[in-house]
């Protein structure tokens, strides 16, 4: 039986293919950080093996002084990258952050979160207003200032919860009817106490006495509320036709402040949960970088020794049909990874240059947001677009509004025209499926699946092309297989 199933070569290659695949999903299982690692170090060479296949042909560089310029160049990139605009780009979000919950309603029930509180002095301390009453070393001081404020606050939150004696909503209620305000991190709730004697000493070692009182007062007054500015109402109101009779008018108001405010608990909700696992992020982010690196190097150097060993992972009497199936799946992955990080770079410095020409805040933060979120095809789109609309509506200027649209509109337009130019004479997959694959490795793998939902739909696309479509296609004697 086992003779005759591996007589097949397509059947055999298949197989095989298969059973390489079930093993690299057992190791992500058990060690997922290995499998990171290892995805990381093959994405690095997809994009640097183009670099060194240009340079040995146009500029007659050697292959290894071709990986080396490359290497260098793209970790250079990154070091920049994280070193300076990372920390403006956290700042800007947690900004950002404020300016999202200024659309929706106000909502006094939720509890605020330690990240809106985080938010919020972040929005305090590094208000325009207030950066202006400052002198050169006391802006110099915000960022230690701000850090120092947040542990603060952490640590009152962790004293709380640790004396946490009876069940969470008894003390909710309780502390409810003695006007305490909340803080909620999960299902947890707390009594905050901030001391102003504690926080005005914080301030004073940061800055002159006078702006010290002016922070510290203002912390107290809003560091544990989220403030809304209801944009939305402006919004609707504008939609609206004005034959509505005032009734009508009323009722839709109400309707669609309902919605937005289950809307605005998930939106909380969820940036809660997200942040909850960047600190496991971050403490892994370390060991990680040391393996990508150093496994980058070794992994560019003995590339064409891999490329060369891997169809020895089939047996001889399939091994055509293997070198064909891997070479068609790494071409395909070479020219997409290629293609989606040079158009998704494009589009993220596009983009931030239309904010900023707009006139709007936060336009590094809505160019790196760009960036990240075009590396996921069409699905990515949406999710850039929806903060730019926000931000486009909080400016409360139509023409702005206007113009963002119409230029995200050719901005995307180019995009897409040069992702196919880019892609031409190599497999591309339907958007139909593409949409369900990330949708369906977004809920197996979470956001990482998101990422790579389409690399692995072209692995899927090549496992369909080469072996399944034959075998559909085959005569009824089953020869032609």
């Amino acid at each position: 039986m086992l003779k005759k199933l591996f007589g097949n070569s397509k059947l055999s290659v298949f197989l095989l293919s298969v059973l390489y695949a079930l093993v690299f999903f057992s190791v992500y299982a058990v060690s997922p950080r290995t499998a990171t690692v290892a995805v990381i170090c093959f994405v690095i060479i997809l994009i640097i093996e183009p670099w060194t296949k240009f340079a040995g042909r146009y500029l007659r560089i050697r292959r290894l002084a071709a990986v080396i310029m490359g290497l260098v160049f793209l970790f250079l990139f990154v070091a920049l990258v994280v070193v300076f605009l990372v920390p403006i780009v956290v700042r800007e979000a947690s900004n950002f952050y404020s300016t999202v919950l200024d659309f929706f309603p106000s909502d006094t029930d939720t509890p605020v979160s330690i990240f809106e509180i985080n938010a919020n002095i972040d929005r305090i301390s590094f208000d325009e207003g207030f950066v202006q009453r400052l002198d050169d070393e006391e802006r110099e001081q915000l960022a230690d200032l701000s850090s120092e404020l947040k542990s603060y606050y952490q640590s009152i939150y962790e004293a709380e919860r640790e004396q946490l004696p009876i069940p969470v909503e008894q003390l909710k209620l309780a502390l409810q009817e003695r006007g305490f305000l909340l803080i909620a991190v999960g299902d947890a709730y707390a009594e905050l106490k901030p001391s102003y004697n504690s926080i005005l000493e914080i301030t004073r070692r940061h800055l002159t006495e006078k702006n010290a009182l002016v922070l510290a007062n203002r912390l107290i007054e809003q560091a544990l509320i989220v403030p809304s500015k209801e944009i939305w109402r402006d919004v609707v109101e504008a939609i609206i036709p004005r034959t509505i009779d005032e009734g009508t008018r009323t009722q839709i108001l109400e309707t669609v402040r309902r919605t937005l405010l289950e809307l605005q608990i998930w939106f909380r909700g969820f940036s809660g949960e997200l942040l909850e696992k960047v600190p496991a992020f971050l403490s892994s982010l370390g060991s990680v970088l040391f393996y990508v690196i150093l496994g980058t190097i070794y992994f560019s150097y003995y590339f064409p020794s891999f490329k060369r060993f891997s169809p020895h992972l089939y047996p001889k009497s399939c091994r055509s049909e293997a070198v064909t199936f891997l070479k068609d799946t790494y071409r395909n992955l070479e020219r997409f990874v290629t293609s989606i990080v040079l158009v998704s770079i494009f589009v993220g410095m596009i983009v931030a240059i239309l904010v900023r020409m707009l006139g709007l805040p936060y336009s590094l933060l809505m160019g790196f947001w760009a960036t990240i979120t075009n590396m996921i095809p069409i699905v990515g789109v949406v999710f850039e677009i929806i903060p730019l609309i926000l931000l486009a509506v909080s400016a409360r200027n139509l023409l702005v509004f206007i113009g963002l649209l119409a230029a995200l509109l050719i901005i995307h337009t180019a995009a897409f025209i040069v992702f196919l130019k880019l892609m031409r004479g190599h497999t591309r997959t339907n958007p139909v499926i593409m949409i369900f694959a990330i949708i369906f490795f977004g809920q197996v793998l979470g956001i990482v699946g998101a990422f790579l939902a389409v690399p692995l739909t072209i692995i899927l696309k090549q496992f369909w092309d080469h072996f399944i479509s034959p075998w559909f296609e085959r005569d009824i004697s089953g020869e032609s297989y």
